[in-house]
């Protein structure tokens, strides 16, 4: 999922796949076949905009529109790098992106909302806030960058977990309005001018806050794309049960052909609860950081864990490969004792 911003000539005239207010997904890949964009795609990522701009403080600005191409590995290679998995490119206002990183694109609609709010920053915070915002959860890094560490380092040199975690202890720290006032006072990558906005923005130099910051005790991103709180529902008491294939054709199931995703937002009572089913799944805890539960677990199919789990909101997650017909499959959560 790492990304980058780049600068590159427009590609030839590409079929449309999808369109809405906010994105364009164009079919770059000059193949006979056109890649197969999922019913549920463009509506979820929609949201994600405006949960997006809803976390920075704003609406998103009038004529905010993004278009995307889907491109072949070497195409994005030869646009992004080899490194990136997709990268936007804020002269055209364009993201770069082919199939098997599909779902990096979240990262790089973050970045495309940084250009338009004029929050271009340096490379860690640049990265950090796309990776906290726009990332699925990601684990602690075995070996954490000191953020002191990442100070003037090139995006190609940075530990994308560590940059977001940092991030997300400013925003803890500091909130909203003051890490958008030092995202807007640093311009470039120069280590001097970035300690000395730390202390002119936030009243605490950057050594100080690297010393408060403990490394790993903060790993937390925010999961908008993965969470819509609004639209839980609370286990029923004798659980939940889903059987069905999934579909590209279905208005829930979001990606690509190649990769899809299907997600059902469910509230749960604290306790232990009880999961099986014929696929592998996966639960992630919603909420906003600090108090998010650190929740990110994978249900292997066929398995029938006992997970204690605390009190919240929940995305359980279903991913398949549909470019072959499926069959209906079942997976349920139950609670392991009465509900009182």
């Amino acid at each position: 999922m790492l990304a980058c911003c780049c600068a590159c000539a427009t590609p030839p005239e590409s079929p449309a796949l999808a369109e809405g207010r906010y994105i364009t997904i164009l079919d770059a890949t000059d193949q006979a076949e056109a890649a197969r964009v999922c019913a549920g795609t463009l509506p979820r990522h929609e949201r994600f905009v405006d949960k997006l701009f809803a976390f920075l403080g704003e609406a998103p600005p009038e004529g905010f529109a993004v278009t995307v191409y889907l491109v072949t590995p070497g195409e994005k290679d030869a646009r992004c790098g080899a490194t990136p998995s997709a990268c936007y490119d804020a002269e055209r206002d364009a993201i770069y992106v082919d199939a098997e990183h599909f779902d990096a694109l979240p990262h790089e609609l973050v970045h495309a909302a940084q250009q338009h709010l004029g929050l271009q920053s340096s490379a860690m915070l640049n990265e950090g806030l796309a990776t906290y915002l726009g990332s699925a959860p990601i684990p602690p890094p075995e070996l954490e960058q000191d953020p002191c560490d990442m100070f003037g380092r090139s995006r190609d040199e940075l530990d994308y977990g560590s940059a977001a975690y940092f991030t997300g202890f400013l925003f803890a720290e500091f909130g909203v309005e003051r890490v958008r006032a030092l995202l807007t006072a640093i311009d470039g990558d120069a280590a001097a001018p970035a300690r000395a906005a730390f202390l002119e923005q936030l009243g605490e130099s950057a050594e100080s806050l690297c010393a408060r910051y403990e490394p790993g005790a903060y790993a937390c991103v925010e999961p908008l794309f993965y969470c819509d709180d609004a639209e839980a529902t609370p286990l029923p008491d004798d659980g939940l049960t889903v059987t069905r294939a999934l579909s590209c054709e279905d208005a829930d199931v979001s990606g690509l052909a190649q990769a899809v995703q299907w997600t059902r937002a469910v509230t749960l009572n604290a306790g232990a609860h009880e999961f099986s089913g014929e696929r592998t799944t996966r639960l992630l805890a919603c909420g906003q950081c600090p108090d998010r539960p650190p929740v990110q677990l994978e249900i292997a199919a066929d398995s029938e864990p006992t997970l204690e789990l605390p009190a919240g909101v929940y995305a359980w997650i279903w991913t398949a490969a549909l470019e072959t017909p499926q069959d209906p499959t079942t997976a349920s959560i139950q609670r392991a004792d009465p509900a009182p």
